[in-house]
């Protein structure tokens, strides 16, 4: 077979529509079924613009054929020619083949350099023909795989894989077998011969996926007896097809959510595994740990349960494959293949999990230690860290006036949740920030031959959203600050719908793909309120963000200032009293002078001076807008003054109780 490349088209524009459909295909703008044009010639006379990569993509591109896909950011997709041609004449790319994807994501640099100038060459479709080309590709698709499958080697030669892991799957497909035989012959026992089959020890489904099945059983057994039936048929229906029906007979409840996709195709395939090996369960963190390691394309965003089942069966069919290749006596089938895939992912979990197992308790200390850090109330930030779990929203707002720390906080609890600062994107807001610059946009670039073009690419939203569907065991944080500075409207466009239903995808402005908001992507705004001409927030937005406030006059600001003066510069506590004094003054919240402004190591009078002449004077003038006169009230010593002849006790009280409340 030969090594062939196909080029996604122009910045990359029909590279999700590849990934989403599992195929390739060329347009040139040609409109014609080319099966219906009988030569190369007479598809030049009615089409000159691409008519000979045309005609090659009909004619030369053969079923089995290895296709390399240069894709943006130096990255090539791997894959076989799975079928004919076919036309699509509503949507681009027009002509199009199915493919099996094979390896995704790898970098320009696995490949030697001809190989590379071959897939970053300007033609569409080409024959590449480096020497032995083919063989050194597949060399570079089988490497992971090969590497993924020695590391599984020690659990089969111990027998640990078969007594730890498949020893109950066999188990539970004989017990599961026995209740597919008893009610397609109409015995009454099949209810209880499925409970026993899934009270195995280790069973994949869930308790309460087990108690949602059960309750369906008991509620209405004339319809679950009816599906079941049509689910376990003795026919040639493909298990995708059995897994969708089944998944829209079950009724919705707390066990068993459809919109949860990874919990009902791990139930709905639990039941499955009654047909046999060849029909192992579906876990969907240990298939995308799969995933990632064996550089196996990850799943469209749009999959349904069935196709993201097909696309597991997929890797398990190419670990079955070069085991036999490589000389293994294992795995045989895809129930052994599924069995490393779910050991692997133990393994790799295990060093984390040791600190994790210690659970909810660990990981409020690990708040406390933040809050302590950063001293604001410990529930304050658990408060927080539920909001950014409920899965209605999994977004929020911090505002407030300016110097209350929004953005920092925003930033350091961010990077704490999502374990590590790489996962958590920064992006500020201004009034000419567009949709083109957040989401996806052209943008101009020169084409190979050094001619002004426009290529499509994808803004901060897309990337840290990218990043987090490829791995979706951890938490991905997107900071926007001064999230109220844009064109909310103009900025978001059908972000709006995707935030209120995120398991739903939606078709973007420019590449019209399908694309939803990943689970584990968590998103916090910070918002200034100071600033009367962008205060206002448009309703839509308010309702698909929770609101946090940081105002210096409650929780989690009040007494900021103070906690921070004592910690670092004990000398210049009073400062905290000047601050609150001026904020009485201008008797307005959302313009509140905030404490960051005073956070500062080894503050002393110098630096205070110099602080409140050019940040602080400055900010309060413009609040006092056409009230000049009173700006000589905010002068630093007469403030200052004003405090010390104050009532000592009143303000020993005022202290004695702020301490009260912190403790």
């Amino acid at each position: 077979m030969a090594l062939w490349k196909v080029f996604p088209g122009k910045g990359g524009v029909y590279e999700a529509d590849f990934l989403e459909h599992s195929h390739v295909g060329v347009s040139f703008g040609c409109r014609i079924n080319l099966q219906n044009v009988p030569s190369k010639a007479a598809l030049q006379a009615e089409h000159q613009n691409g008519y000979d990569q045309l005609w090659r993509f009909l004619t030369e591109l053969q079923p089995g054929s290895l296709v390399a896909v240069p894709f943006t950011r130096s990255r090539v997709q791997l894959g076989e020619i799975a079928g004919d041609y076919q036309f699509r004449p509503d949507q681009q790319p027009y002509h199009v083949r199915p493919i099996r994807w094979l390896a995704a994501d790898i970098p320009d640099s696995a490949f030697d350099d001809d190989l590379v100038d071959s897939f970053r060459s300007p033609s569409t479709v080409h024959q590449v023909q480096a020497t032995e080309g083919e063989e050194r590709v597949r060399d570079v698709v089988w490497r992971c795989i090969d590497e993924y499958l020695e590391r599984a080697q020690p659990f089969f030669e111990s027998g640990q894989m078969e007594s730890e892991e498949l020893r109950y799957k066999q188990e539970m497909i004989e017990g599961l077998g026995r209740a597919r035989a008893a009610l397609l012959k109409d015995d009454s026992d099949w209810v209880k011969l499925i409970r026993s089959a899934l009270n195995v020890p280790g069973s994949p489904m869930t308790w309460r996926s087990r108690q949602a099945i059960y309750s369906w059983f008991d509620s209405d057994p004339a319809r679950a007896r009816s599906a079941m039936r049509e689910f376990w048929a003795d026919d040639s229906v493909p298990a995708a097809d059995r897994i969708r029906q089944l998944i829209d007979c079950v009724p919705e409840s707390h066990g068993f959510k459809r919109s949860e996709i990874g919990m009902s195709l791990r139930t709905v395939s639990a039941l499955l595994m009654a047909l046999g090996p060849d029909y192992p369960p579906f876990t969907r963190n240990s298939f995308a740990h799969a995933f990632r390691q064996t550089r196996y394309p990850l799943p469209g965003n749009s999959f349904d349960a069935g196709q993201l089942y097909d696309h597991a069966l997929g890797l398990l069919d190419l670990l079955v494959e070069r085991g036999y290749d490589n000389g293994f006596d294992w795995p045989n089938d895809y129930l052994e293949a599924q069995s490393i895939v779910w050991t692997l992912h133990q393994q790799a979990d295990s060093a984390v999990k040791n600190a994790d197992d210690e659970s909810e308790s660990n990981e409020v200390q690990d708040l406390d230690a933040i809050a302590h850090e950063l001293l604001l109330p410990p529930n304050f930030l658990q408060t927080v860290e539920r909001l950014l779990e409920d899965k209605n929203k999994r977004q929020l707002v911090f505002q407030g006036p300016p110097g209350t720390g929004k953005t920092y906080v925003a930033r350091r609890l961010a990077e704490h949740l999502a374990g590590s600062a790489e996962r958590v994107r920064l992006v500020q807001f201004h009034p000419s920030y567009a949709y083109e610059d957040f989401v996806q946009g052209y943008r101009p670039t020169l084409d190979g031959e050094g001619r002004a073009s426009f290529e499509l690419r994808d803004g901060p939203l897309l990337e840290i959203a990218n990043l987090a569907n490829i791995d979706p065991d951890n938490a991905y944080f997107l900071v926007i600050d001064e999230i109220n500075r844009g064109n909310l409207a103009k900025v978001f466009g059908e972000l709006y719908f995707l935030l209120e239903y995120r398991d739903e995808p939606i078709g973007l402005q420019y590449s019209n793909q399908p694309f939803s908001l990943p689970d584990n992507l968590r998103i916090i705004g910070t918002m200034n309120t100071a600033d009367r001409s962008i205060a206002l927030v448009d309703l839509a937005l308010r309702r698909r963000f929770y609101f946090v406030e940081f105002h210096p006059d409650s929780e989690p600001i009040t007494g900021l200032l103070s906690r921070w003066l004592d910690r670092h510069a004990p000398d210049m506590e009073w400062v905290a009293d000047v601050v609150e004094a001026a904020n009485r003054k201008l008797d307005n919240r959302d313009a509140a002078i905030g404490p960051s402004y005073f956070m500062r190591e080894a503050l002393d009078e110098e630096q205070l001076e110099l602080v409140w002449q050019h940040n602080v004077l400055p900010y309060i003038e413009e609040q006092l807008y056409g009230e000049p006169d009173r700006l000589s009230e905010f002068a630093l010593e007469a403030l200052r003054a004003a405090v010390s002849s104050s009532d000592p006790a009143e303000r020993q009280g005022d202290a004695s109780g702020e301490r009260d409340a912190r403790d």
